[in-house]
């Protein structure tokens, strides 16, 4: 499969045109790109903002994988920040949690080959098939390899992988209102505050 690589050009500061060049591999750089093509706000990107998600995307080896007796270990091991942990519930607990239905999606996030962090999402809900709509239900990175931009790329390869299901259109993800970090990754990404659960969560959603 061929990569789409954009060049960006430009008539004003603010608005982008991506050219197209076949490049002959499959990396998440392709993913990343591709999101910054579908964000609904795209045409207000910086090209500070877009020279930098072309950098990391190129820069980092980031993959998916399934959770398997192979990596599990190494996924149930993955740390947060003290200040976190009260944010997400443990990577024991989704994992157990996503065999309570096969509409659960759990996997770990590799930087060259290695476990760095842990992501989970769902078709509808437990017992209701919802063909319209999926939820991220956990994105996590290991304390020692945050801020490194890591999880943007993986946030671009899960989108990709939620798509090729053909299964939604839409995509909502819930993350506690203190946690700035995650708001600002999800904005980046389209994602759109839509309103709270019950327990105070925030709810952004966007079309995949």
């Amino acid at each position: 499969m061929a990569i789409l690589l954009c060049i960006f050009s430009t008539d004003r500061a603010t608005h982008f045109r991506p050219k197209r060049q076949l490049i002959p591999t499959l990396t998440a750089f392709e993913s990343c790109l591709r999101q910054v093509r579908l964000l609904p706000e795209c045409a207000t990107l910086q090209k500070s903002d877009i020279f930098k998600l072309q950098l990391e995307c190129r820069t980092l080896n980031v993959t998916l994988t399934r959770i398997a007796r192979e990596n599990f270990d190494e996924v149930i091991e993955l740390e947060l920040e003290p200040s976190q942990e009260s944010i997400l519930p443990t990577n024991v607990f989704s994992i157990a949690e996503s065999t309570l239905s096969d509409t659960f999606h759990p996997r770990a996030i590799c930087l060259d080959g290695t476990v760095v962090g842990f992501v989970m999402y769902q078709f509808g809900e437990v017992g209701e098939f919802d063909e319209d709509e999926c939820t991220i239900w956990r994105l996590m990175i290991d304390r020692n390899h945050q801020n490194k931009g890591i999880g943007k790329v993986a946030m671009s390869l899960v989108l990709d992988e939620i798509r090729s299901h053909n299964r939604c259109k839409l995509v909502d993800i819930y993350y506690d209102a203190e946690n700035t970090v995650a708001r600002k990754l999800y904005a980046k990404f389209g994602f759109k505050e839509v309103g709270h659960r019950d327990n105070g969560d925030i709810i952004a959603e966007r079309p995949i």
